[in-house]
């Protein structure tokens, strides 16, 4: 499978799940629903546009898939995610990787770090960047030729 959703098990795996259910809980109103489904989708969210905006790269049908092999990467962002809307700092290496990752997701837009395909393609609904045209201006060069006319 070359593209996944990224599952409160993935998270598991990752010893992530304290946070998830403490962001899932901590200051929440009344009827208020769990916010951690939403900032988990805003991390896919993330990756599939680095992806897409990469030239010649496609995008899962399934809105909730990232490339398989850019897991890692959703599950640290999603990590340092949540530790800030629990207003938890980073620990040095966490920043540090968080910005490896932020340089990866760079990388994979600009089509420098190839992703995978996925299974069920769809074409992606991010504009890719337009042509421009550049307008020069012809200079006049005034020398002694044209002076000598005055």
């Amino acid at each position: 499978m070359s593209w996944l959703t990224i599952t409160q098990d993935t998270l598991n795996e990752a010893k992530v799940a304290p946070l998830v259910a403490a962001c899932s809980s901590a200051a929440l109103a009344d009827d208020q629903p769990g916010r951690a489904a939403g900032l988990i989708q805003g991390i896919v969210n993330e990756i599939r546009n680095a992806v897409a905006t990469g030239p010649g790269n496609r995008v899962d049908a399934d809105p909730a898939r990232v490339p398989a092999s850019q897991r890692d990467l959703a599950v640290d962002l999603i990590l340092a995610r949540l530790k800030n809307v629990l207003e938890m700092e980073l620990t040095p290496d966490e920043r540090a990787n968080v910005a490896e990752r932020r340089r990866q997701l760079r990388e994979i837009a600009a089509g420098r770090l190839v992703v995978d395909q996925p299974d069920a393609p769809v074409a992606p609904a991010v504009e890719k960047g337009g042509t421009s045209q550049i307008i020069t201006q012809t200079r006049h060069r005034v020398g002694s030729d044209t002076l000598r006319s005055l």
